[in-house]
């Protein structure tokens, strides 16, 4: 009958200068699964190095606005001491053009909204001195929330004449006589209205400083389309280089994080888990070459783990099927499961729900088609 591949609890000795490679030949391996619950052991303060490097590789990503891989890409070896010459050189060099854009973005705003408050109060051609020494008028210049112009000229009504300076109605004037300025005031503090000083002899904008302003706000612009270009073409020539650096970190971090929570002394390291017993040859000759014989293995039945006798630790369940009962294992699964040493039922499943199912059909013929 059909039953739970054996397995085999393996306890492995392994030399410090080793524990790197095997780690990793382990994650590669695929059946290895460690006896100890690294989840209870997750809050390990020890350090990982690999882990702010992997950090840093992953903010320059960011700063160059380069997708993040949704998976390992080909073969993954683990960095050498060269590659942090390579991080270094990628992430310096990215950080000083991210800082020069976010400068060069401040810059072109900065310009662009001088450029546009001038451009505001270019059409006010009467000194504001003048304006304000009306005895019966009250002025108020200042900005607004363009979104709020049309609820502020419903709400002063009558009371007071509102005056959009530029295009994009950000800044206003707002005119009332003198006994209606209190009322005003409280409806343009309602509305979010932020006053601008005005000095007395203000009158309008000239255009040479107009012209100026504008040829300041198109050239800030054009110097951060240029910075923007360079970290384009940078990302575009360092991004294998960096995508490399960041599978190769990845597996790093997570290979030491692995090692901090392992039993060890100054010198050997200990790792236990199970494996499944056909395996246990190739496992054992791998790492015999892997670590020119400096490895020990040891390997137990399941009835001479301690832990699992009283109960304490369950077996882990290994099934072997072919292409065809394969496509049913996610529906056994769906319910569990079945537990070490009893009977697999995938293939009792795959034979007659595929039976049951084409003599759901009164056609023979139809069945016998869905059955191949």
């Amino acid at each position: 009958m059909a039953r739970t591949t054996a397995m085999r609890l393996v306890e492995l000795m392994i030399l410090r200068q080793d524990i790197h490679n095997v780690l990793k030949y382990l994650g590669e391996f695929g059946d290895f699964q460690f006896q100890q619950d690294f989840s209870l052991s997750s809050d390990s303060k020890m350090e990982n190095p690999d882990q702010v490097v992997f950090e840093k590789l992953q903010k320059a990503r960011v700063d160059l606005e380069l997708e993040d891989l949704d998976g390992y890409k080909g073969k993954v070896n683990l960095p050498e001491e060269k590659d942090l010459e390579s991080v270094e050189n990628i992430c310096s060099k990215t950080e000083a053009i991210h800082q020069s854009e976010l400068n060069a973005a401040e810059e072109s705003k900065r310009a662009s909204s001088e450029y546009n408050e001038a451009l505001a109060f270019s059409n006010l051609q009467v000194s504001y001195s003048e304006l304000e020494s009306l005895s019966f008028l009250t002025l108020r210049i200042g900005k607004i929330d363009p979104e709020k112009f049309d609820e502020l000229k419903r709400r002063v009504g009558l009371r007071a004449s509102v005056v959009a300076l530029g295009d994009d109605r950000s800044r206003i004037l707002a005119a009332c006589s003198k006994k209606a300025r209190f009322a005003v005031d409280g409806e343009l503090k309602e509305c979010g209205f932020v006053e601008l000083e005005i000095p007395k002899d203000f009158k309008g904008i000239p255009q040479d400083t107009l012209d100026n302003l504008k040829r300041n706000s198109e050239e800030a612009k054009k110097a951060l389309e240029e910075i923007q270009t360079e970290r384009r073409n940078f990302a575009q020539t360092h991004k294998d280089e960096l995508y490399r650096l960041l599978q190769c970190y990845s597996v790093s971090k997570q290979i030491v994080e692995v090692e901090n929570n392992l039993e060890s002394t100054e010198y050997v390291y200990r790792i236990t888990g199970w494996i499944p017993a056909y395996e246990t040859r190739q496992v054992s000759k791998d790492l015999d070459e892997l670590t020119k014989s400096r490895a020990a293995l040891r390997e137990y039945m399941p009835d001479e783990v301690s832990s699992v006798i009283s109960g304490e630790e369950k077996v882990p369940v290994q099934v072997k099927h072919g292409a065809v009962v394969k496509n049913f294992e996610r529906m056994i699964f769906s319910y569990g499961s079945p537990l070490y040493g009893t009977i697999d039922p995938t293939p009792f499943v795959a034979l007659f729900f595929t039976v049951l199912f084409g003599i759901m059909f009164g056609d023979a013929g139809q069945g016998l088609c869905f059955l191949i």
